[in-house]
């Protein structure tokens, strides 16, 4: 017996249908026929007139169980109750009873019951040597633990049962632990596993005729395509099942999934027209609580209508639908009763026990009904309840189930941060910005797995290495070097093991604002730090100096600005096939959001510090524009990653010609990387320069050791599918030898111990892999290869975001380094250089002189 998920939206609702008289007389086979095609009343007239004339005690039972399950398909719970009762009390296939009676305890909603009936029922069948009855059950207890939230155990169960029916060869009930595993996959956010799953089934299901079956598991099938974005290859499938189905439940479930494919395509009319549809249907066959499901889905396409809402509240009797109606109808009539609001949200918290969506989103409302009653200090806090439940729910809910109200909770967290604003607390309009960019990465945060407990392992072997090597003799000490490079190297792999595994793991290491609050008073006079916060319908920016914290926005969506910033990037990652006039009006238009709404805070600053993750690490800010004039005009712009850079330094950095390591054109096919470094040299007598083949790896690792500033002139190459070919060319290149590969630069700590600056002069070295396939397509989140030489423990980093021209470079180099060697830091001499580019007509564009960033302490 089968107990499927046809009605996700309407789940756990329970109606007595009518059931109509019974065409004609009919056999067990007839039953099994009619079941099979999906025609439950011709089962269900077929068995009660074979039960008429049945005698055996033992084949009466197996009938009295066929009907129960028949009516609690059509509905009929307590009709199906009846039924079990009277085999229950013959004593007779007490294992199939219990299976029969934990899917009815499951249709009245009470699963903790139910899977405790379904495990007995499960031991029994294994104690009967009945495999058939056994994988039935596992199957049927894995629905139990879905409904009581652990997926993962359900999908245990389902595999179980999986496994059992092939072992019988039995095709149909394989298709059936196949959907149900479906559904436990797209429970836990796995949508391609669960995908794979159902179109099996539904292979399965038709090939045994079981129309039934692939219905069901179409519809199922269907709504995890929607969830991939793939609402074109649902629709035929909703629409085979549509016409397949015949009765009403199914056929209404099936309408309101193709209402919603035709709403997302913006069909708003025929979205309606289907819901409509599906709702007359249920009434006419007395499903009314189902059909206010369906109606209340229709109303949130059109206007707000209060008194449609009030309508459906009124007709709504069952607890969960009527909660529901209660909530919209309430957020609608805040404004004019916000008392009566006040009620409803009460109600609706009574109906459904208050908690999940129903506890955010009355919450929310109570916040807005005070705040009509001027009581603002009570409705604030009834905001901040609302985030609260609002992420204890979204914790409960797989990655594609949050998506179906992430619309709906963005507003919360807009609200939050516009009542901040309007109370003065900035800083706590702040921290919900923050916490709406971190709302769907809540769980997992830092996964309890394997991973982590390796990153423990290896922080505790490297400081015992750490500790053996301060008090090593020069002898051990090469040993012990070596060594804790491979553990750093190690610690740095193991990181990028967890990027690619959790995808949200880059935000969970973010400058967090909390501890850039915590910096605030050590900033430099003229110091701002800029934090933009993206969030779906507009844009904050969080700006923090030392004498305040100051909160601003921008009216643009995230899909707008993130598709405005790629557009940019790739610009400037192909200069010679865009035109440049086009580059310079995105710039523009990036600039009214990124920099006009921060314009007067930046008018005296001595230095704008980025702290920014996402799209914005692919975007230099220098380039952006206001008033006719680029920021890198205005002032110096560096990036920071974490809060450590923006502590106040001991003592200024200058560069050191004789701790300065200088290497060009390692392989011999970059002339101009040669020019670079010799040119750079000629301001720094003294300097260790290495040309052509004079860069192998040997020789560039030896004469690093001591040095305060490294600059490598070469190749870059970072690989995001396959980091471990990512690289920094050196001679002997293209063989192993030939390359400092990026999986070891982590490791070079004991190398670098000295090291304050590593400029690399190489193509796109400060992008971050996971941008380097471009917009909407990240492969693996690895670091790029400046991330990886701040692993190593190099406090400032200077690097590329593109491809690099051999020409404007030099002349960038060379300016930023007379800077240095003049006294200004690494952020202001940057700057100079960008100047002074975009002062001369032939490297004006910033293609030229916008593609280095300076990373970490700029000072």
């Amino acid at each position: 017996m089968r107990r499927r998920d046809f009605l996700s939206f309407l789940a756990g609702l329970a109606a007595v249908a009518a059931i109509p008289a019974p065409a004609r007389a009919g056999s067990l086979e007839d039953g099994e026929a009619a079941w099979a095609r999906g025609d439950l009343a011709a089962a269900i007239a077929a068995w009660e007139a074979a039960l008429k004339a049945e005698t055996d005690p033992t084949k009466r039972v197996d009938l009295l169980l066929r009907l129960a399950g028949a009516h609690r398909e059509r509905g009929a719970v307590d009709v199906a109750r009846g039924y079990l009762d009277q085999a229950e009390a013959t004593g007779l296939l007490p294992a199939r009873v219990a299976n029969d009676r934990g899917l009815w305890l499951l249709a009245v909603g009470n699963a903790p019951a139910a899977e405790t009936k379904l495990k007995a029922a499960f031991e029994a069948a294994r104690a009967a040597s009945d495999p058939a009855l056994a994988a039935t059950a596992a199957s049927n207890l894995g629905l139990a633990r879905m409904a009581l939230g652990r997926p993962d155990e359900a999908g245990k169960a389902f595999e179980a049962s999986r496994l059992l029916f092939v072992t019988l060869a039995d095709d149909r009930g394989r298709a059936d632990a196949l959907t149900n595993a479906g559904l436990a996959h797209r429970r836990a956010g796995r949508l391609r596993e669960a995908r794979a799953a159902l179109d099996e089934a539904v292979t399965l299901f038709r090939a045994a005729k079981d129309t039934l079956g692939a219905v069901d598991a179409s519809n199922d099938l269907g709504i995890v395509l929607q969830s991939l974005g793939l609402d074109e290859e649902a629709l035929p499938l909703y629409e085979r099942a549509l016409a397949d189905a015949t009765d009403v439940r199914r056929k209404a479930a099936i309408t309101a999934n193709l209402a919603t494919v035709h709403h997302r395509r913006g069909e708003l009319r025929r979205a309606t027209e289907l819901y409509a549809i599906a709702e007359a249907a249920l009434v006419a066959a007395g499903r009314e609580d189902e059909a206010v499901a369906i109606a209340l889905q229709r109303a949130l396409l059109g206007a707000p209508d209060l008194e449609t809402y009030r309508a459906l509240y009124e007709r709504a009797k069952d607890p969960r639908v009527r909660a529901a109606a209660a909530l919209n109808f309430a957020a609608l009539y805040y404004e004019y009763e916000p008392g009566t609001a006040q009620r409803l949200t009460a109600e609706a918290r009574e109906l459904v026990g208050g908690v999940g969506a129903t506890a955010w989103r009355a919450d929310f409302i109570d916040s807005k009904a005070l705040a009509v009653q001027g009581k603002s200090d009570a409705g604030m806090a009834k905001l901040k309840a609302a985030v609260d439940a609002l992420e204890a729910t979204r914790r409960s809910l797989s990655e594609a189930e949050a998506k179906g109200f992430r619309a709906e909770y963005a507003k919360v967290y807009e609200a939050l941060v516009e009542a901040s604003l309007g109370a003065g607390d900035t800083r706590g309009a702040a921290l919900a910005a923050e916490r709406m960019v971190l709302a769907d990465h809540d769980e997992p945060l830092i996964p309890a797995d394997q991973a982590s407990t390796d990153l423990r392992a290896l922080s505790d072997r490297q400081s015992w290495l750490e500790r053996e090597l301060a008090g090593a003799s020069p002898s051990q000490a090469a040993a012990l070097r070596e060594q804790l490079g491979a553990v750093q190297s190690e610690f740095a792999a193991k990181v990028d093991e967890l990027r690619a595994g959790y995808p949200h793991f880059a935000e969970l290491v973010r400058t967090d604002p909390e501890d850039l609050e915590a910096v605030r008073k050590e900033l430099p006079p003229g110091v701002v730090v800029v934090q933009p916060v993206m969030l779906p319908s507009k844009l904050v920016i969080l700006l923090y100096r030392r004498e305040r914290l100051v909160v601003r926005e921008a009216a643009v969506t995230s899909a707008e600005l993130t598709k405005a910033v790629y557009l940019v990037a790739k610009s400037l990652r192909a200069a010679d096939t865009w035109d440049p006039d086009w580059t310079k009006a995105q710039c523009d238009k990036l600039g009214t959001w990124l920099y006009a709404p921060i314009a007067d805070e930046l008018e005296n600053a001595t230095t704008v510090v980025l702290s920014a993750t996402g799209v914005f690490r692919q975007l230099p800010f220098a380039l952006l524009r206001h008033n006719g004039a680029w920021l890198a005009e205005k002032a110096p712009v560096v990036s920071v990653t974490h809060v450590g850079s923006l502590r106040t330094a001991a003592k200024p950095f200058k560069v050191d010609a004789k701790a300065m390591l200088l290497v060009g054109n390692p392989d011999g096919s970059l002339p101009g990387a040669e020019a670079e470094v010799k040119a750079i040299a000629k301001g720094y007598k003294g300097a260790t320069v290495l040309v052509g083949d004079e860069g192998t790896r040997d020789t560039v690792l030896a004469d690093c050791t001591g040095r305060t500033t490294v600059h490598l002139a070469t190749h870059g190459l970072l690989d995001a599918q396959f980091p471990d070919k990512s690289h920094i060319v050196l001679t002997g290149y293209p063989e192993l030898i030939g390359r400092l590969v990026y999986r070891e630069i982590p490791g070079l700590g004991t190398w670098l111990d000295r090291t304050r600056l590593v400029v690399l002069s190489a193509c796109q070295s400060a992008l971050p892999a996971d941008l380097v396939s471009g917009f909407g397509t990240p492969p693996m989140a690895v670091n790029g290869l400046a991330g990886q030489f701040r692993r190593a423990g190099v406090e400032t980093l200077v690097a590329s975001l593109w491809s690099v021209s051999d020409e404007g470079t030099m002349a960038l180099m060379t300016v930023f380094y007379e800077r240095l060697r003049k006294g200004e830091d690494i952020g202001r001499a940057l700057q100079t250089a960008q100047k002074a580019l975009i002062a001369n007509p032939t490297y004006a564009h910033p293609f030229y002189w916008a593609p280095f960033i300076v990373v970490g302490d700029w000072r």
